[in-house]
């Protein structure tokens, strides 16, 4: 049996605590039991239902639930269920809802169109306009890429002759740099297009959490920071309440930001939904995962 004062002395600093240290062990065993599950699924395809397939690959036999939202991919373009035969290979996207017993199906693809929507859904590309709609613009195909549609949302963001605009700027026959995304909705969208690869690069920074710079200017009423960006960039940024600076694993007053300093700057978003810098690490690049 421990004496007295060791199970006291191990209570105090329980209690001295904060409570998510306290709670870290139990978070971390939590986490590591958590089984991650796969949201892209390989096999041969059999179409039980209008709601329903099947994919087995060797001895496993994987129902998924399919839908109106579901799209089907052949040669790289869009298609119908019609289309596919059974035990054909494909890929599957995949969500898992709570609400669901099986994984739905987002995309059903042959393994070659597959591959070319996960690079057209991430990589940067120069594409010539075709059509431009209301809410997307169609690319003009060439011998290498098949024609692809870009949706554009409210955080679709433009540059043209060098300036950040508001609203779509470009007419069929444009040609420019793309940056996209994936949208479980929309399929791929916009998040960036600009005339020249160098703005393309700015307008992605701009919507980075992350920006590494150095100082070119600090203001105190209220604190603020001019950066030159390493993206080419001129920005001023204001500062949250409660500003973190960060020099190594050493918490420094802001009063040590002066002119010429190199800085990667953590951004958040305030009450009003302006970006504004909560964490300062000095003379080295962040190292943290966004």
């Amino acid at each position: 049996m421990l004496p007295l004062f060791c199970l006291l002395g191990n209570l105090f600093v329980r209690c001295s605590l904060p409570p998510d240290h306290r709670n870290h062990k139990a978070h971390r065993v939590a986490t590591s039991e958590h089984h991650v599950l796969p949201t892209v699924l390989s096999g041969k395809i059999n179409i039980v239902s209008a709601n329903q397939i099947t994919l087995t690959a060797g001895k496993s036999v994987t129902p998924v639930t399919v839908n109106a939202k579901t799209r089907w991919w052949i040669a790289r373009a869009p298609s119908q269920p019609t289309a596919f035969r059974q035990s054909q290979p494909v890929v599957v996207h995949v969500r898992h809802l709570r609400r669901s017993s099986y994984p739905v199906a987002l995309d059903i693809a042959d393994e070659k169109s597959w591959r070319w929507l996960v690079i057209v859904r991430k990589k940067v590309m120069k594409v010539t306009i075709q059509t431009v709609g209301a809410s997307s613009i169609t690319t003009v195909a060439t011998p290498t890429m098949p024609s692809i549609t870009y949706g554009i949302t409210a955080h679709t963001t433009w540059a043209t002759g060098g300036t950040i605009v508001l609203s779509d700027p470009f007419a069929a026959g444009s040609t420019i740099w793309v940056l996209p995304r994936y949208s479980p909705s929309l399929g791929v969208v916009l998040r960036a297009a600009a005339d020249t690869p160098h703005m393309l690069l700015l307008l992605k920074e701009r919507q980075a959490a992350i920006v590494h710079a150095k100082i070119t200017s600090v203001a105190s009423m209220p604190q603020s920071i001019e950066l030159a960006t390493v993206a080419g960039d001129k920005r001023i940024l204001n500062c949250a309440s409660g500003l973190v600076v960060l020099r190594g694993k050493q918490r420094e007053d802001w009063h040590i930001l002066a002119v010429g300093m190199p800085i990667t700057v953590r951004l958040h978003r305030d009450d009003l939904g302006n970006r504004v810098v909560w964490k300062v690490i000095v003379g080295s690049r962040d190292r943290h995962k966004r």
